[in-house]
């Protein structure tokens, strides 16, 4: 009997303590590990966008820990995390930039990241008016929302009405699409060739800005769920055709102005010389300044856009700050709470954080507070009431809240897209045959 007895309670005392177990909550870590690439002093543009961000997070609360794992080559960074990722492994948080060569969009699909939707419902201090709600919509799939936005950067272009009227297009007040723009740069290229100070487009940072147009075109669409390409065969065809006329262009400006002391020594004489400029890093800021002084000093009416569409005017290309949470984490709350403070504060880049951030922040109030900033550096203005402050807001608005487009368009795509501007240069004829190897591949990619 006592036997009987002592076997009985063992079992009683295993099973408490089993119940004690199972339902005692798992605790979570408060380590949050975060790949980045080092600073590098010499080079700021190749420094990671968040870098100083995080040391900024990691000085305003003591909870949460940064494990900030840094790598010297974007490449080998990005071959870690894939191949970790992979194995079930990896940081807790997935930062995305323009640095990146992964697909994030790729990776969510396939399911390597924690739904946050739990934690944005949970969170009394996040509502989705307050961001910017296209960019929250790229990162949902079906109902989780696999991906955050924290910032994006708008390539803009920049023109004037008397230089639109000039070149014989008749400009109404409604945004130019990229096909209006291209076409107008191809005319106007034909138009000034003999001429070695005017020219159609010019990019202000003498970067080769033209694949922009390419990526922002909305004329292919890659759907990751349903692994399904949307491609429209002529208007790719058409762009391909108005791309490269404007792309010789583009050449023949840099050739012509960069290195000149005509226009070294007079900057305005830039300002003159283009009926479209362009401009990506620091755009808000550096647009402004140009547009302030084409209405200021020359008289004219600025017309200040991000980049179109191809077909539509108004959707627009940005290039995103995302951010995502690895599922096999163990610090998913903490790494969420890293993620929030990104949201809500602007990305510093560069040098000791010290050059000016070249992405508006996702952040409805904190992107007016970016522009409000660049306005006053731009103007030597207070923002206010003022007639060119309210167009100019009006503006950066449109670019803020309107329909986002093309974010889903990794390297790989862009470089497959871009060998049929190279097929077109080559031989017109087989632009067909090249689109039709442009769909296999895409399938392709989509299936691996």
């Amino acid at each position: 009997m006592k036997k009987w007895m002592s076997i009985l309670m063992l079992f009683v005392l295993c099973l408490t303590l089993f119940s004690g177990c199972a339902g005692a909550p798992e605790q979570e870590s408060k380590v949050v590990t975060v790949y980045t690439l080092a600073p590098n002093a010499m080079q700021w543009s190749m420094n990671d966008v968040y870098r100083y961000t995080l040391d900024q997070f990691a000085d305003s609360q003591e909870e949460v820990i940064l494990d900030i794992v840094e790598f010297s080559d974007p490449a080998a960074m990005d071959a870690q995390l894939l191949e970790e990722l992979q194995q079930g492994m990896g940081p807790d948080l997935i930062l995305y930039s323009w640095q990146n060569s992964f697909d994030l969009h790729k990776l969510a699909a396939q399911g390597y990241f924690r739904d946050l939707g739990t934690y944005l419902e949970e969170d009394a201090s996040f509502g989705r008016e307050s961001y910017n709600e296209a960019l929250l919509n790229e990162g949902l799939y079906g109902e989780e929302q696999l991906l955050l936005p924290l910032g994006f950067e708008i390539p803009m272009v920049l023109t004037t009405e008397e230089r639109l009227a000039d070149a014989g297009y008749s400009y109404e007040g409604n945004a130019l699409s990229a096909s209006e723009i291209l076409e107008i740069i191809a005319d106007e290229a034909e138009r000034w060739q003999d001429d070695a100070e005017r020219f159609g487009y010019y990019d202000l940072q003498q970067e080769n800005s033209f694949p922009f147009f390419m990526v922002s075109s909305g004329i292919v669409r890659l759907d990751y769920e349903n692994q399904t390409v949307e491609l429209d065969r002529e208007a790719l065809k058409n762009l391909v055709k108005h791309y490269n006329a404007a792309l010789v262009e583009h050449n023949r400006a840099m050739g012509t102005i960069v290195g000149n002391p005509r226009f070294e020594n007079d900057p305005n004489r830039r300002l003159q010389a283009a009926t479209f400029y362009h401009c990506v890093i620091s755009p808000l800021e550096e647009m402004l300044r140009n547009a302030v002084i084409m209405e200021g000093t020359f008289g004219e009416t600025p017309i200040l856009q991000d980049m179109p569409g191809y077909l539509d005017a108004n959707t627009y290309y940005v290039q995103p700050l995302m951010a995502a949470v690895n599922r096999t984490s163990d610090a998913p709350t903490a790494a969420y709470e890293v993620i929030r403070y990104l949201m809500d504060t602007p990305i510093e880049q560069g040098t000791a954080g010290m050059v000016r951030p070249s992405y508006t922040s996702a952040n409805r109030d904190v992107a007016k507070m970016q522009f409000d900033v660049a306005f006053r550096n731009a103007t030597n203005q207070e923002p206010g009431q003022s007639e060119q402050y309210q167009r100019f807001l009006a503006a950066f608005e449109t670019m803020m809240y309107g329909e986002m487009l093309d974010m889903k368009f990794p390297t790989v795509v862009q470089s497959l897209v871009g060998a049929c501007t190279r097929t077109y240069r080559e031989d017109p004829a087989k632009m067909d045959a090249a689109i039709d190897t442009l769909i296999e591949e895409l399938y392709s990619y989509l299936a691996e």
